[in-house]
């Protein structure tokens, strides 16, 4: 079968990707162990009005696709919003996106490296993205599509290749936006933060937060308070951010040879979601699942998920639902590591640990999220340009779209 140049491209990105996600683990090493970011702050710019027409980009080929006209529908619970990243080039852009119906209700535009966070109750949308050399925060309002706010921001962390984890996120009241940054101190030496900004104001805090020896990929997970996931602990701080609760959990090494033969341990953590105000559920690449109480300091509850032989959690890809109740677990095989794509998804209850329903996923993916109410999970294939959704019950696919833009990654369901 003829493969595509842009599918080349594409599919070198994800090769490489996963060397730079761990490469970013080493930087926070030489970080001397602080995690956190001097001179952040957000400046109020003008409103910036949504452009008068939103470029689709093709599917194939990196040219521009057809022009839409400025429409923009009211949200529907189960809709999708999606993170076209237009291979880091000058302009991204969200879409909205009705995957049963297979039809693309609205179109933002975007600057380049843009990330994005939904409030909890669907009524905000948060894009940071580089416009002219500066980086900025955009609130936008959900029913219109409009942006009602832009601040500045400075050391935003952003992704050089397109990114499988989210870099912000929302408090639960809906009034901080936390921003992953990113300060360069000297060549080859970074220091990462989070930088929390109050929506109404843009003021923004960021206090230096200690992380130990290395944090891994640092995923953020936002539901009650603030929580990064690092390789070894659960930190988890107050919504301004304040100090650190830190929870350190026990030795779970399993090195296994990567495609060069060369040891790799995937005992370390992927991920985490929040089951509840006091509990974060952290897992590890091997598929060792830990129930954290971040009140108590200490892990309540462990169990070893099914995951296969040969098989890994994929770095990121694990999600709770929105009460709570289940986590939703992202599984490849380790042979395809380099490509950062799963075939599986888990769907764990959340108190006994226990798996509940396994989806295959055919043709593999590369992201996910999940609905409002927990019945259907969403996958993003990169390489494809497709969404498709799938109910946690059944495992069944119920619809797909293709033809997402160009560099489709991130994704979150409408609420």
């Amino acid at each position: 079968m003829k493969v595509s140049p842009s599918l080349k491209r594409i599919r070198s990105v994800l090769n490489s990707r996963m060397a730079l996600v761990f490469a970013f683990a080493l930087l926070a090493v030489a970080s001397a162990g602080v995690f956190g970011s001097a001179g952040v702050r957000a400046d109020p710019l003008p409103p910036v009005p949504t452009p008068d027409r939103a470029l689709v980009l093709s599917p194939g080929g990196g040219e521009p696709g057809r022009l839409l006209a400025p429409s923009w529908q009211r949200p529907e619970p189960g809709w999708l919003l999606v993170l076209d990243v237009n291979r880091l080039q000058a302009e991204g852009q969200i879409l909205l996106v009705d995957v049963l119906g297979g039809t693309v209700k609205g179109v933002l535009r975007t600057g380049q490296d843009p990330a994005f966070a939904l409030s909890p109750d669907g009524s905000r949308l948060f894009v940071a993205a580089q416009v002219g050399g500066q980086d900025s925060l955009d609130v936008i309002d959900m029913a219109t599509s409009k942006s009602i706010a832009r601040y500045r921001l400075t050391s935003r962390r952003a992704d050089t290749l397109p990114p499988v984890t989210s870099t912000m996120g929302v408090s639960a009241d809906g009034n901080w936006v936390y921003v992953v940054t990113n300060e360069i101190l000297a060549p080859g030496i970074d220091r990462a933060g989070i930088t929390a900004v109050e929506v109404a104001t843009g003021r923004t805090v960021s206090t230096p937060i200690a992380v130990g020896t290395h944090c891994g990929p640092a995923v953020l997970v936002v539901t009650y308070t603030p929580t990064i996931v690092c390789s070894d602990a659960v930190r988890t701080f107050g919504p301004q951010p304040g100090a650190a609760t830190t929870v350190t959990l026990p030795a779970n090494r399993d090195v296994r040879k990567d495609w060069n033969g060369n040891p790799f341990d995937i005992g370390v953590l992927s991920g985490g979601a929040a089951a509840d105000a006091e509990h974060v559920l952290a897992v590890a690449g091997n598929g060792r699942i830990s129930r954290v109480s971040t009140r108590d300091q200490r892990v309540a509850m462990s169990a070893d998920l099914a995951i296969g032989a040969d098989r890994w959690v994929l770095p990121g890809r694990v999600v709770g639902s929105h009460d709570g109740s289940r986590v939703y677990v992202g599984v490849g095989r380790f042979a395809d590591r380099s490509d950062a794509t799963g075939d599986q998804i888990l769907v764990v209850e959340a108190f006994t640990l226990r798996t509940l329903a396994v989806i295959d996923v055919p043709g593999r993916y590369a992201t996910f999220t999940v609905s409002a109410d927990g019945k259907r999970v969403y996958t993003v294939d990169l390489a494809g340009q497709t969404s498709s959704a799938w109910d946690t019950t059944t495992t069944r696919r119920l619809g797909s779209i293709s033809g997402l833009g160009e560099s489709p990654t991130l994704a979150t369901a409408i609420r």
